[in-house]
């Protein structure tokens, strides 16, 4: 897992990683963080595609649009990848 972005919106922090599988897949992570550190939300989609470019452009776009935890999946489900 590495952490690419990180984005603070409001009175709280979003870290977004990209994830690896052993399947050949890459995936999304975000987590929600207080500002005591303490993690409030997160999800992660494993499958997003087997192409890490284009995982890496959606995760830019996603930090750009300062998705959160609870709409990853959707935003995912909506994308074009």
């Amino acid at each position: 897992m590495e952490c690419v972005y990180e984005k603070y919106i409001r009175d709280f922090r979003c870290k977004y990683y990209i994830l690896k599988t052993t399947k050949g897949y890459v995936g999304i992570k975000i987590e929600k963080i207080n500002p005591n550190g303490e993690i409030l939300e997160e999800c992660s989609v494993e499958n997003v595609d087997k192409d890490e470019r284009k995982v890496r452009e959606l995760l830019r776009r996603i930090n750009k649009g300062k998705v959160t935890p609870i709409t990853l999946k959707d935003v995912i489900a909506d994308s074009a990848i």
